[in-house]
C-alpha cells in the first residue's frame, strides 16, 4: 500500500495514537499488560493476532530496508565504521533496527572488530570485499546509500551509488568531496553527528514516495559525471586556458 493511502486509513490513526502513548515516559508496560485481562476474550485474541502480524511483518525478508555503504574499514577513513555503528545504536532505540539490513562493501584492518560489534543485531552486518560486478549488484538491491566518511578526496563509490539510482545520505565534511553530490539538505548531515545521520535515514525510510522520486533525479544528476562529458569538459578547460594565454585552438 502506498504511503498516502496508509496515512488516510483508520489503522494509521490508531497506530499514531499508540505511538503517542508509548512515547509518554509515564507509560507502564506491566500495568498495560495487566489491564488486558479486562478486555473481552475475543478482543484479547484479536490483540494477540495483531501482535503476531506485527512480528511477522517486521521479520519478513521482503520488508527489510537495505542500507549500503562502500569503503575501507580503517581509522584513516574518519571512523566510517564507527559512525555507522553509532547509527545502528540509535536505530535500536527507535525500533528501526528490526527492518534495517546494513550491507558494507569493503574491508580493512578493523573488519573483524566491527563484524563482532554487529553480530548480535537482529539483522547482522553484512561486510565483504566485492568485485565491480558485485558492487553493481549490491547497489541495485539497496534502498539507500550511506556515505559518512570524513576524508574522501575522490568519492567514486558515492558517484556509483547515485548513478545506480540510490538516494545518498552524506557527511558534509569539508575534507570530503562527496557532499557535492547531494541535491538538497535532506541528503546531508553534520559531519561526525551520528544522531543527525540517523534522523536523515529515518526521514527517507518514512517517505518512500519522495525517495522514489528523488532516485530518478539522482540518476539523472550522475549523467553529468559520465566519462564522455568529463572528457568534453576537460577539453573545454584546456581550450579556455589556451585562449587566456592568447593561443589559437582548433
Amino acid at each position: 500500500m502506498k504511503e498516502y493511502e496508509l496515512q488516510a486509513s483508520s489503522e494509521y490513526k490508531t497506530a499514531m495514537e499508540l505511538e503517542n502513548a508509548l512515547n509518554n515516559t509515564c507509560f507502564d508496560y506491566d500495568r498495560f499488560a495487566e489491564n488486558i485481562r479486562y478486555m473481552h476474550p475475543t478482543l484479547q485474541q484479536n490483540l494477540f493476532r495483531l501482535i503476531g502480524r506485527c512480528i511477522y511483518f517486521m521479520a519478513d525478508e521482503k520488508k527489510k530496508f537495505s542500507l549500503s555503504g562502500i569503503d575501507n574499514a580503517a581509522e584513516e577513513k574518519g571512523s566510517f565504521m564507527k559512525t555507522l555503528w553509532q547509527i545502528l545504536k540509535f536505530l535500536v532505540v527507535s525500533g528501526l533496527v528490526t527492518i534495517i539490513q546494513l550491507v558494507l562493501a569493503g574491508q580493512g584492518p578493523l573488519k573483524e572488530k566491527y563484524e563482532k560489534m554487529g553480530r548480535n543485531l537482529p539483522n547482522p552486518i553484512k561486510m565483504e570485499f566485492l568485485s565491480q560486478d558485485g558492487i553493481i549488484e549490491l547497489l541495485g538491491e539497496a534502498d539507500l546509500y550511506a556515505h559518512p566518511t570524513d576524508i574522501d578526496i575522490e568519492p567514486l563509490s558515492c558517484m556509483e551509488a547515485i548513478a545506480s539510482g540510490l538516494v545518498p545520505v552524506i557527511s558534509d565534511s569539508k575534507r570530503s568531496g562527496a557532499s557535492q553530490f547531494a541535491l538538497d539538505e535532506r541528503s546531508l548531515f553534520r559531519a561526525g553527528d551520528s544522531t543527525a545521520m540517523a534522523e536523515k535515514i529515518d526521514w527517507w525510510i518514512e517517505h518512500e514516495e519522495e525517495r522514489k522520486r528523488m532516485e530518478h533525479l539522482y540518476a539523472e544528476e550522475a549523467l553529468k559525471y559520465s566519462l564522455d562529458k568529463s572528457i568534453d569538459q576537460m577539453i573545454q578547460l584546456f581550450h579556455d586556458e589556451m585562449r587566456k594565454c592568447g593561443k589559437e585552438t582548433e
